[in-house]
């Protein structure tokens, strides 16, 4: 009695497995989701509850009425989507009307391993013109014909000699088949069902149901679930490509451009690999269009970037970055190399004829490559910073080059007091006394100008050792100096060594401008 039991408590678990299975497909071919119901439901139950709880209040019972009234109303609306779908138990469609994205011959694989099963099958398809119906014995006969032959429906048996329909399935998977697959047994009905379903099975049929109309409905169903389920795959391809490819060269974004790169710095970083980033700009891409028209400089651009993806590794990442530019993520490349290839890339461009109905035009390219420096890890904005300087260059330099990122040497420039005292304009003295006073401190200033005394400054240098607190603060607490006081010796002490010799009479502003327009020339005497 037990056994018994347990039994009938797993074909109901099966059967409620079987039923989630089916509302899941419900669902979605009626775009709606578990969400969609859950929502409702769950308003619906919770209204309920207080309705219960406001007996007593006719205005609170009124709104609760409401809220009830529209989740019901919702749901109502989800259960006439599902109720517009055709289902196989419902209305056996006429498989000589197939839709036109189905193909014009069905071939259907059976495997079976009994004759008697196999041949009933057959002559309730035998009306039915457009079926080819295959036979496989077995598992291993199966796993041949569906090695050799595209099939567009499986039926298969659960049980047979060498294995079962869980086998087939689990080839089918290994093999990224997308044959829909239809379990047929008369053996412990619902609980291979729901393994059969659970393991990718896309609809089940007890033989003892099978009719031609059983049999064209599943056909059916398989087929509209199996189109059905591509569509929204293709769908969701179809969006992420758009997401991350350029819609006029096919090349990816510079969305994905940007993800890539902060991959392959990182990358770079860790493994301590080499990487550069080259940066490719049409020249005078604007003259293109106003001679030969947008639609020829399209096909300029996309006869490049075809160019440039047969012209690269696989290994390397191409993408539009913007307009008439492209950026190329060389991996494990120098900079050196990188130079070779970006150079003989040039070349081929420079020599190539852009045709395009009857024009044909000519054009060149610039680019800036920049490497990525394991001294100075640069982050992917800063290598991308690069790369633009060193393309600025190409097109400064006259454009039709390849110029490589290299950072500029800090240039000799001498200090303006040398440069002061050796045009005469002041002594060494003069200079030691200027440098002396730019160089006081916030205490020494205020003394020197009479805004403190020297026992106030002491007082608070002494206060400043215990409290911690910037000097100009304790003196404003104690009351030595005013705020007008700090600011005005906090900007004296910012002062450039210029500044301070024109307040001092040394020089005139004309003879500063000068000094300082000889500092940058870098005169021999100074070096």
């Amino acid at each position: 009695m037990a056994e018994k039991h347990r039994f009938c408590h797993l074909n109901d678990e099966a059967q409620q497995i079987i039923e989630e299975e089916r509302l899941k497909d419900l669902l979605h071919m009626a775009g709606a989701s578990a969400g969609e119901l859950n929502q409702p439901l769950a308003v619906l139950l919770r209204y309920i509850e207080l309705l219960k709880s406001s007996r007593n209040d006719p205005k609170k019972l009124d709104e609760h009425i409401a809220a009830i009234e529209q989740a019901g109303q919702r749901i109502t609306q989800i259960a006439q989507r599902i109720q517009g779908i055709r289902h196989c138990r419902v209305t056996p469609p006429d498989l000589e009307s197939t839709p036109d994205a189905y193909p014009k011959t069905l071939k259907i694989l059976y495997v079976e391993d009994s004759d008697a099963d196999f041949e009933k099958v057959k002559n309730l398809l035998k009306n039915h013109r457009h079926i080819r119906l295959f036979r496989a014995r077995g598992f291993q006969d199966a796993a041949r014909a569906l090695a050799k032959t595209q099939f567009d429906l499986i039926f298969s048996e659960y049980v047979f000699s060498d294995g079962n329909g869980l086998d087939v399935l689990q080839f089918h998977q290994r093999k990224g088949l997308e044959t829909p697959v239809v379990i047929m047994t008369a053996h412990g009905d619902e609980l291979i069902a729901s393994q059969a379903i659970q393991n990718g099975a896309t609809d089940y049929l007890p033989k003892r149901l099978v009719s031609e109309n059983a049999l064209s409905a599943a056909i059916t169903n398989a087929l509209e679930k199996y189109h059905l389920s591509r569509a929204v795959t293709m769908a969701q391809q179809k969006l992420a490509e758009m997401s991350t490819k350029d819609p006029l060269t096919g090349l990816y974004n510079r969305r994905y451009f940007m993800e890539a790169l902060d991959r392959e710095v990182a990358r770079a970083g860790r493994y301590q690999s080499e990487l550069v980033l080259c940066i490719v700009d049409v020249d005078h891409f604007k003259n293109v269009n106003d001679t030969y028209g947008h639609p020829t400089g399209d096909a300029v651009l996309t006869e490049l970037g075809r160019m440039l993806r047969e012209f690269i590794r696989e290994s390397d990442l191409l993408c539009r970055y913007g307009g008439d530019e492209f950026a190329i993520i060389l991996t494990s490349t120098d900079q050196h190399k990188a130079q070779i290839v970006c150079e003989r890339f040039r070349e081929m461009v420079a020599w190539h004829a852009f045709a395009h109905n009857a024009y044909r035009a000519h054009v060149t390219v610039s680019i800036g490559i920049a490497s990525y420096s394991h001294r100075q890890r640069p982050t992917p904005r800063v290598l991308i910073e690069w790369a633009d300087n060193a393309l600025y260059r190409a097109k400064k330099d006259g454009r039709n080059r390849v110029v490589e990122y290299a950072k500029k040497a800090a240039r000799h420039r001498p200090k303006l007091g040398k440069v002061l005292v050796s045009e005469g304009f002041v002594t060494d003295s003069q200079l030691s006394e200027a440098l002396s006073e730019q160089q006081l401190k916030l205490g020494d200033i205020l003394v020197r100008a009479d805004r403190i005394t020297a026992q106030q400054l002491a007082h608070a240098l002494d206060a400043q050792k215990m409290v911690r607190k910037k000097l100009g603060e304790v003196l404003i607490e104690f009351g030595h100096a005013t705020r007008q006081d700090i600011a005005w010796a906090l900007k004296k002490m910012k002062r450039r060594l210029g500044e301070v010799m024109m307040d001092k009479g040394y020089i005139m502003p004309r003879d500063l401008q000068w000094a300082l327009a000889m500092q940058s020339h870098e005169p021999r005497q100074w070096q």
